[in-house]
């Protein structure tokens, strides 16, 4: 039992990594490309389609998005899709993915049969928040990434997904005091900020998302100024603005708080229509000329 219990776990995280490397080649792939309806392309998009698509035939719309990539990279863009399709979970599938199906494996048991107490690094807490939280499983989730940020305090991924798990359950002293530490291990990292700060290199990720809750969280408690001044720092140092920061920017000139433009984001994404925002954006930027010249330039405007 205990052979296979390290079998599946092993398994597990391989395939956490493998996801992970794949997030990051759609990224790169897709990075300031548009759709026919000038909609900037974002790999949460294609994952949300793969997730709720109903038959194996809508592959052949996934693989529509090849026509938005460069045709020199033809093949690795269809190795990449393909690969998703194979990699990500299907809510058609009970919420996992083809791979997982072929190979007889269902991660989450052996995960939820693995007590939490036994486990002691950093490294598979965090790969097991990450398998959890993907399969819908918060309290898991939570009580790992919990446990993982007491093991190794000093970990920017571990506390990074702390925050954001603590941040999605509605757990809100955990997420303003998560919040600070994030930020406190970036500043104490980045004594002055970088010039560039790329999305593309996954070990920055951490980093951006820390400063981008740092943000949230000023504006939230009434210091505009300070947070919009943070939201303009990752704009400059990652222009291609993976995040969709140049949302929350534009929302906070507009009167919004980060919140409500978190619910315009997800309105958007759920009904696939970005123009409202873009046309937020737009409109605020002619006002207050917050987009840096790099980011205009990928965005088109």
């Amino acid at each position: 039992m205990k052979d296979k219990k390290q079998k599946v776990s092993s398994y597990d995280k391989e395939l956490v990594s493998q996801k992970i490397d794949l997030i990051h080649k759609l990224d790169s792939i897709f990075a300031g490309k548009k759709d026919n309806k000038g909609k900037l392309i974002l790999t949460e998009s294609i994952l949300d389609f793969i997730y709720n698509s109903k038959h194996h035939s809508q592959i052949h719309e996934l693989l529509s998005y090849m026509e938005y990539a460069d045709d020199s990279d033809s093949k690795e863009v269809l190795d990449a899709l393909m690969n998703a399709w194979n990699l990500f979970p299907h809510k058609s599938l009970g919420g996992i993915s083809p791979k997982e199906m072929s190979d007889g494996y269902v991660s989450t048991k052996s995960i939820r049969a693995q007590s939490i107490s036994k486990i002691h690094s950093e490294n598979e807490l965090y790969f097991e928040a990450m398998s959890a939280m993907e399969k819908g499983n918060h309290k898991r989730g939570y009580e790992c990434i919990k446990k993982a940020v007491v093991v190794d305090p000093g970990s920017m991924r571990s506390r990074e997904l702390f925050t954001s798990i603590s941040r999605a359950i509605g757990d809100v002293p955990a997420y303003m005091s998560s919040t600070h530490i994030g930020y406190d291990l970036v500043k104490k990292k980045y004594k002055e900020w970088p010039k560039e700060l790329e999305w593309g290199y996954i070990e920055n990720r951490p980093y951006l998302k820390s400063i981008l809750h740092m943000a949230d969280i000023l504006i939230l408690d009434g210091h505009g100024k300070e947070g919009s001044s943070l939201y303009k720092d990752i704009l400059r140092m990652c222009p291609n603005d993976n995040m969709g920061v140049r949302y929350m920017l534009a929302g906070y000139y507009a009167g919004l708080d980060p919140l409500e433009v978190e619910d315009m984001w997800r309105d958007a994404n759920k009904n696939q229509t970005w123009s409202r925002m873009e046309k937020m954006v737009e409109e605020q930027e002619k006002i207050h000329k917050f987009l840096p010249e790099k980011t205009k330039k990928v965005l088109g405007f």
